[in-house]
């Protein structure tokens, strides 16, 4: 199935893309083990398994807003703290592929001593090498989602590039993250036609309102250059909270 993408923004006038995919695999896997009730017969006093159907997901407007909103701090975390402890291999270094590591005891923990270690929260518990500079991290909040890094070498000029913009050095940077650029509406004004301010002033008859009804309103639109960092994240679904239905009463 075809990723959806979402855009995150990190900074100001720059955004990061996510390739959001629900991993059906998983999903089956998981409610074969879940979905399934044991019920006893009363005529011979055996049991019925009784697996219910899968359900498949369905990713609204809304839903990928609550989950970026909700995995926004996580992102913040894995640019800023994380991305260059992966880079050089501090912390995680000695993984080998497949192997994982508690991401809270081995990482979090250290991250913040004292005082300070509640000002970090983080809903990942933890963190596999998948290849040589890929990670996956697991997350389980109201969302269950496995985090891809794609390569911990991109997230580095990522977040190189980000502290350099926060300082207006980006300039000094040779390797962009994404030339890429898309271009987001900043305000849009609109102007009334004359013939209708004096309308609104009262200064003006009906007759000469209809003589100029062939006149439009102006509209002046300001765009302003947003930058893409390109694609380094992906996310997979494994669960999705239940949709709050909406009850109205009469």
């Amino acid at each position: 199935m075809a990723p959806s993408v979402a855009t995150v923004k990190v900074a100001e006038d720059t955004v990061l893309p996510l390739r959001i995919f629900v991993n059906r695999k998983q999903l089956l896997q998981k409610s074969s083990n879940e979905s399934i009730f044991h019920t006893p017969l009363l005529s011979n006093n055996s049991i019925v398994y009784i697996k219910s159907p899968t359900v498949k997901i369905h990713l609204s407007n809304n839903d990928m807003r609550d989950l970026c909103s909700e995995i926004i701090t996580e992102l913040i975390l894995i640019i800023y703290e994380l991305a260059p402890e992966l880079a050089v291999g501090k912390t995680f270094g000695s993984l080998r592929i497949g192997q994982s590591s508690d991401f809270q005891d081995n990482y979090l923990s250290k991250l913040l001593e004292g005082d300070d270690a509640d000002l970090v929260k983080s809903h990942i518990d933890t963190i596999t090498r998948v290849a040589k500079f890929k990670y996956k991290l697991h997350y389980k909040g109201n969302w269950e989602l496995e985090i891809y890094i794609n390569s911990v070498k991109r997230l580095a000029d990522i977040r190189s590039f980000l502290l350099f913009k926060e300082q207006g050095l980006q300039h000094l940077i040779r390797t962009m993250p994404s030339k890429r650029k898309i271009l987001l509406t900043e305000t849009v004004s609109i102007e009334k036609p004359k013939i209708l301010q004096e309308v609104d002033d009262n200064d003006i008859s009906l007759e000469e309102i209809a003589s100029s009804a062939d006149q439009k309103p102006d509209l002046t639109f300001k765009y302003k250059p947003v930058i893409n960092l390109g694609d380094c994240i992906d996310i997979h679904i494994l669960h999705r909270p239940k949709r709050q239905r909406n009850t109205t009463k009469d």
